[in-house]
């Protein structure tokens, strides 16, 4: 009895059956992150936003938000709010698993596109000493300093490896029905034009920075053609300090008369500054020289015709150089501002009739290159603003090559120098 007495539990007392009520946990509200709704301490687990993203990150089930959740992501995602929770489940695990296989699909075919462009750059995409020319025939950059997305490589039927900017290559089609080597001559095959066209415009898909300067090339119609015809009907005779001597064949004269945007010529205004500017480069070319800098300082600059015409053969190379890296790189232009400083065409299509090697030009042939581009710059923009910024950027370009432009416009040859190494 003893055992069982000690045993036994003894009888709660009256205060002790009263049983105190456990304290309420509160519930607190945590802002985490942009995708954290709350924080519950009863449970010490986060509840994330209904999102595609959260639902594949962190595994998300569905059955656990509440209705208003799921209507909240019904509603992002466009689909009916309408019926019960089931309902709502069924429609956001559908869009999702659409929205997942989208994306795997997606990613391969942009795999597939990536290693179609990586092998369309060539046999010296990764060896540029491989080529058998060491500058672009355009640019007149060396193959080394050609950023990857524009440089193109091709091998030819002899085995020798070219390289170019591709751009370069574009606008020698823009302005030629036939491609032809630059450095031998020889005509260029259908399927390495067609990987140029592929490499460039799929450049311009994939790479975001190379499409804000470049736009992709599509071939002239037979309607564009017929418009250019009309345009040309009557144009005026243009004297030999207005055009470019081919190589080789100082017989054969070819106009300086690039690919125009024709939808432009509609506006009234538009078409009579075009016709202006043709009428300009009918005239001499001292002549134009000296009305050049006067526009030049009519745009409020103070500017003397000598930081052009006392200009060496090289230094003529490398302003076209200069003048070419800040329209396409240095300047940083967005393709919107470059429709407003040159909407007609670019200012470097169209100057040279044939791809050649800087070698291979006259004192007067680059000087005339050199003083087509600084027209465009100076003549072409939509407005007087517009022509301001293109005369700075010529301007720009001349005090790297003169150091009497350098001395007078300090601001624009610091503007440069800082963000570009143009070598002699």
């Amino acid at each position: 009895m003893d055992f069982v007495t000690n045993n036994i539990l003894e009888t709660p007392t009256e205060e002790q059956k009263k049983i105190e009520p456990k304290p309420k946990r509160s519930r607190k509200t945590v802002d985490v992150s942009n995708n954290v709704l709350k924080q519950q301490e009863t449970t010490n687990t986060i509840q994330y936003e209904l999102t595609y993203e959260n639902y594949c990150k962190h595994n998300l089930v569905l059955r656990t938000f509440k209705i208003p959740e799921l209507k909240a992501c019904a509603r992002k995602y466009h689909l009916p709010v309408s019926g019960a929770k089931p309902f709502l489940i069924e429609r956001i695990e559908t869009v999702f698993n659409k929205i997942k296989k989208i994306t795997i699909i997606q990613r391969v075919f942009r795999g597939q596109i990536v290693r179609r462009m990586m092998s369309l750059h060539g046999p010296a995409m990764k060896d540029r000493s491989k080529c058998s020319n060491e500058t672009d025939f355009v640019t007149m950059e060396p193959l080394s300093e050609i950023e990857d997305p524009y440089f193109f490589s091709y091998i030819d039927d002899k085995k020798f490896i070219y390289g170019f900017n591709i751009t370069s290559l574009i606008s020698m089609m823009k302005t030629k029905p036939k491609i032809v080597n630059p450095y031998n001559r020889d005509k260029i095959e259908q399927n390495t034009v067609n990987d140029i066209i592929a490499l460039y415009n799929i450049t311009c898909i994939v790479n975001p920075d190379f499409r804000k300067e470049n736009e992709p090339y599509i071939l002239r119609n037979t309607l564009q053609s017929n418009l250019r015809s009309n345009l040309q009907y009557n144009r005026p005779t243009y004297q030999h300090n207005t055009v470019l001597v081919e190589p080789n064949n100082n017989n054969f004269i070819v106009n300086y008369d690039p690919v125009i945007n024709m939808s432009l010529l509609a506006d009234l205004d538009t078409f009579l500054r075009y016709r202006e500017i043709r009428q300009i480069r009918n005239k001499p070319i001292d002549q134009r020289i000296a009305q050049l800098f006067i526009v030049f300082d009519q745009l409020g600059n103070y500017t003397n015709q000598s930081w052009f015409t006392s200009l060496m053969y090289r230094d003529y190379i490398r302003l076209y150089r200069c003048l070419f890296d800040i329209w396409y790189y240095r300047g940083m232009l967005t393709r919107e501002v470059k429709l407003r400083l040159c909407p007609f065409h670019g200012p470097f299509d169209g100057i040279f009739s044939r791809p050649i090697q800087y070698n291979d030009l006259s004192f007067e042939q680059i000087k005339m290159a050199c003083l087509i581009v600084l027209e465009n710059l100076v003549y072409s923009g939509i407005d007087e603003d517009s022509r301001k910024i293109g005369a700075f950027h010529a301007l720009s370009g001349l005090t790297i090559v003169s150091a009497q432009a350098r001395h007078a416009l300090p601001w624009l040859y610091e503007s440069v120098v800082d963000s570009t190494t143009i070598t002699t």
